[in-house]
């Protein structure tokens, strides 16, 4: 089952812009060396580098020692500094006045995009969020060829390889429900569709319906597209199968979406 929902959601993904609206984010406590501990969230969106931030909003990174260091921005990248980050109440006069001083959150436009494999690189069409850093902004759409607010219908492509196909039992009707039915959990440990998963991280403001094109079983092995990560490729043969495969099941709307 894993192999062919991989197989049906790089699709998916291929089809899907960069959501503007940033998803329900967990709080991690990380314990520094020096016997303190922090509260941070995780960021990375955008082709950026990951960093981190407090509570408060500040930008952390971590250092090669694993401590979380408040960051400084040299050469377009995010760097530790030479200050060990902590809690807003736990911060020395000289860690406040290097952070009043620094202002790196002020100053995240300075970053340079992270190098990316050429391979992994989308079509500005296919991803692109609302500000420059790549985080978006809350309540306003991404500007890709899905709008990220609302409720757009979105092509989800079952592909099979020449040396793989999917099992009698993933049917296109089965994986309609996977992606669409509210509260699906015909597998173990499945809690809702895809559909529910971005209604829910959007806080009910994304809300796509996936329809199932395929399967569409493309020329070449799976390990023939697995060889130098060679996504491109895999999605050019999927998306000119899947014009050529157009039919009264397949809707006017959908057929636009994978031209």
């Amino acid at each position: 089952m894993k192999k062919i929902l991989i197989s049906m959601l790089l699709s998916v993904t291929f089809a899907l812009p960069t959501l503007a609206i940033r998803p329900l984010q967990k709080v991690w406590t990380v314990k520094q060396s020096d016997s303190t501990s922090i509260k941070i969230l995780v960021h990375g969106e955008g082709g950026r580098t990951v960093f981190f931030t407090s509570l408060d909003g500040k930008i952390i990174v971590k250092g090669a020692d694993n401590n979380f260091y408040h960051a400084v921005i040299r050469d377009g990248e995010l760097r530790p500094s030479t200050f060990i980050a902590h809690e807003a109440g736990d911060r020395t006069a000289e860690e406040k006045a290097f952070l009043a001083e620094t202002r790196t959150e002020k100053n995240m436009h300075l970053l340079k995009p992270a190098t990316t494999h050429a391979s992994h690189k989308a079509p500005h069409k296919a991803i692109s969020a609302s500000t420059a850093d790549g985080l978006g902004e809350f309540n306003k759409s991404g500007m890709g060829g899905i709008k990220s607010i609302g409720k757009p219908l979105v092509p989800a492509i079952m592909v099979e390889f020449t040396n793989k196909s999917f099992q009698s039992t993933t049917t296109p009707e089965k994986m309609s429900r996977y992606c669409n039915e509210p509260g699906y959990n015909e597998e173990p440990l499945c809690v809702g569709s895809v559909k529910d998963f971005f209604e829910s991280q959007s806080r009910g403001m994304f809300v796509p319906t996936f329809e199932i094109i395929g399967p569409i079983k493309v020329d070449h092995s799976y390990s023939y597209y697995g060889r130098n990560e060679d996504v491109d490729k895999l999605l050019r043969d999927v998306v000119k199968k899947a014009k050529h495969k157009a039919s009264a099941s397949i809707s006017s709307k959908t057929q636009q979406q994978v031209t």
